[in-house]
């Protein structure tokens, strides 16, 4: 005896399966990059999300009290900062969400560590849709 599967049931567990891949999360090692106190530094690498509705999060893992947000390279608009502790190494910080495929968007930082200057390390994942 043969069993047929209807095609709409196969179909639905494809779509199921198809739906729940990840995004393609990327990440990138920040640093040791400058930080300055009582000014925001503004840093050129630039980076692409490549998949619609996915965050961006960053992970401290050497360096003082700080606040990062992302903003758009060419200028304009900026994400609201986010504090990364003095612990090290920080666990991952969401800084950004629900970003459109295309985006380009680059890194600022602001020390709130005793130093005038300083540096800090870590990894920066985007194209992701939960905490790495």
């Amino acid at each position: 005896m043969k069993r047929i599967i209807p095609l709409a049931a196969v179909a639905g567990v494809t779509i199921m399966l198809v739906g729940a891949i990840p995004a393609s999360a990327r990440n990138d090692v920040i640093g040791p990059a400058s930080v300055r106190k009582s000014t925001w530094v503004h840093y050129t690498t630039q980076r692409t999300v490549s998949d619609s509705g996915t965050n961006i999060y960053v992970r401290k893992s050497n360096g003082p009290e700080l606040d990062v947000r992302w903003r758009r390279c060419a200028g304009g608009q900026t994400g609201t900062a986010v504090r990364l502790p003095n612990t090290d190494p920080t666990s991952a910080i969401r800084i950004g969400r629900d970003f459109l495929a295309g985006t380009v968007f680059c890194l600022s930082a602001y020390s709130r560590g005793n130093n005038e200057t300083d540096t800090w390390e870590g990894i920066i994942y985007w194209d992701v849709r939960e905490a790495p």
